[in-house]
């Protein structure tokens, strides 16, 4: 997946990449299906984190490896995570 869109768009630059533990996603996935109306149990979000996990760890130990990610908390509050990302991705001099 990574090739395809290195392909397409151009090889990586930098990856940031927004850490958060199972339980704090599962917290995310529930609190958000519950606001949108969906019906959503915690069996259910468990498998979208680990489907997630699993189709995304070759790209990210790819990068890695590549020394390409930045990792960032993402656990807290919502301005909490946006001021850790905005100042993470400030300190890549990208912008």
């Amino acid at each position: 997946a990574l090739a395809l869109l290195e392909e397409h768009m151009g090889p990586c630059k930098r990856t940031l990449l927004l850490e958060a533990t199972d339980t704090v996603l599962t917290r995310r996935l529930l609190e958000g299906a519950k606001d949108a109306g969906r019906p959503e149990d915690e069996d259910a979000a468990k498998r979208k984190i680990r489907t997630f996990k699993n189709q995304t760890h070759p790209a990210i130990a790819s990068l890695q490896a590549r020394g390409l990610v930045s990792k960032v908390d993402a656990s807290g509050s919502q301005d909490d995570v946006f001021k850790r990302l905005c100042k993470a991705y400030e300190s890549l001099g990208l912008h």
